[in-house]
């Protein structure tokens, strides 16, 4: 749990950007920002068909519109890092951290002569690259910086010394001033003893993407002042319209638990999801209201609040549902902005759509209580292996994330959790999505975030049967706190 008090919420509206706090320097979308930025296409990568290969950027793959301070000649003797990824990064439509890395990285070789770092894409499977990652630490192979998911695994790795205490490095380093602090304070949140285990790499907040221009000309309206109920109601009368209301990605699951979190954290606030994914406090996903955010999901999908055919509908499927005018609503975070304000993917315009909060659930909190909880995240974990930390990976750490704020912000599409110096170029969407920041009081990382990896495998794969009707809600959960249970040596 972490709380945004008055003084924070208008400072978070401008990403930390003034001079004082601005330090040195998901799942994926695509921007036209990629290919306006550095084109690094295969010329010059190697790289095979196997999830484990590794694809190596050399100095010529890429060239950067972005400035890169004057370096001086390093006395470093570099050695070869290695980079882990759980996504792609070599598609220039590609928008996502793994991908700012990945340019930032060359900038780093050009400016270092003998600096080098191969990337390597461990599979794009989280549970295959949760136990590969495990088998590597064994071996006391793991690469020397990569993704990881926040979780019992990640303090596991921790506690056995496999990855960095990264106050100690990034104070060390200079850098801790040029992460977002209110990120910083998500990224501890994931942990029982507040560590800063990994990097802020985006700050995205979940609510409704509405697209109002269909809602007036069906005569209907979205009221986040209301209730779950009037959402319900509204549904079933776009739906008889033959429209969908909520594009939901069924294949995978993603943001189907969200919209099921979003609905419990009105109900209870914070702080009840991280009980029961701790087994503290005689927390358990078997509670009734658990059952009861279930059951809600349930009955919207039987509904038909999700369309017809959700459970064949991936990520990329519901964005197209709702950017093509098929779909309402999107439950989806700020980073969609990188879709809306690229004119050759959104074709609604800049005045069609709006970023909405979710409603309050009867029975649960007050209105003016619940109303600024929100799911919030700082995007798969960003962590630095502790066995060979050396020289050659602080250079890179210092070089990339001095620069990593603004570079993204003018070529990521996405809200980053490091600090912006120059926020001169904000785009339409952006701006709105900075806006929502406004009404942030609380919030809470996703409902998988502390579970074990079995317990996040099990939770995607099976929402969209929980909704479909063909899993009751209390099979889910039961299955859910099983995986806890296991955890917990229970």
């Amino acid at each position: 749990m972490f709380k945004l008090n008055k003084a924070i919420a208008p400072l978070l509206a401008l990403v930390v950007a003034s001079s004082c706090l601005a330090g040195c320097g998901g799942g994926s979308s695509s921007s036209s920002a990629a290919s306006n930025a550095a084109d690094t296409g295969s010329t010059g990568v190697q790289a095979n068909s196997s999830d484990t290969a590794g694809v190596q950027v050399s100095p010529s793959d890429t060239s950067s519109t972005a400035s890169s301070p004057a370096v001086p000649p390093s006395k470093i003797s570099y050695r070869k890092i290695t980079l882990g990824a759980l996504w792609p990064f070599t598609d220039p439509q590609q928008t996502n951290p793994m991908r700012m890395l990945y340019m930032l990285s060359d900038q780093w070789m050009k400016d270092n002569p003998g600096a080098q770092i191969e990337f390597q894409l461990i599979s794009t499977d989280y549970v295959q690259y949760d136990q590969q990652m495990k088998v590597l630490a064994a071996s006391n192979s793991l690469p020397d910086v990569f993704q990881y998911q926040v979780s019992t695994s990640m303090q596991d790795l921790y506690d056995h010394g496999y990855i960095t205490d990264l106050d100690k490095l990034m104070t060390e380093l200079g850098l801790m001033d040029a992460m977002n602090p209110v990120a910083v304070k998500i990224c501890r949140s994931g942990d029982p003893k507040g560590r800063l285990m990994s990097l802020p790499m985006s700050l995205s907040y979940h609510g409704l993407w509405v697209n109002e221009d269909i809602l007036k000309q069906l005569g209907l309206s979205y009221n986040e002042n209301g209730t779950w109920d009037d959402l319900f109601n509204l549904c079933k009368q776009i739906a008889a319209k033959n429209y969908v209301p909520i594009a939901v990605n069924g294949k995978d699951g993603w943001n189907m638990t969200t919209v099921m979190h979003m609905w419990l954290m009105k109900k209870d606030g914070i702080g009840v999801l991280n009980d029961a994914s701790y087994g503290l406090n005689g927390a358990k996903f078997t509670d009734p209201d658990f059952i009861a955010a279930a059951q809600m999901m349930q009955d919207f999908g039987q509904a038909g609040c999700f369309g017809p055919d959700f459970m064949a509908v991936d990520n990329q499927g519901m964005i197209d549902q709702f950017l093509s005018g098929k779909a309402v609503m999107l439950p989806a975070t700020s980073d969609l902005c990188a879709n809306l304000d690229d004119p050759t993917l959104n074709k609604l315009g800049d005045n069609a759509v709006d970023f909405k909060l979710y409603p309050s659930v009867v029975g649960g909190l007050p209105a003016d209580q619940s109303k600024g909880l929100m799911e919030m995240q700082t995007g798969m974990g960003f962590v630095v292996g502790a066995k060979q930390l050396d020289d050659s990976v602080k250079d890179w750490m210092k070089y990339v994330f001095s620069r990593y704020g603004d570079f993204t912000w003018d070529n990521g599409g996405y809200v980053p959790g490091f600090n912006v110096s120059d926020m001169s170029n904000t785009t339409h969407y952006k701006a709105m999505a900075l806006q929502m920041l406004n009404n942030a009081t609380d919030g809470e990382l996703w409902f998988e975030a502390k579970l074990p990896s079995k317990g996040v495998d099990y939770s995607f794969k099976n929402i969209s049967l929980v909704a479909a009707g063909q899993l009751s809600p209390e099979d889910f959960m039961k299955n859910v706190q099983a995986t806890v249970d296991e955890q917990n040596g229970q």
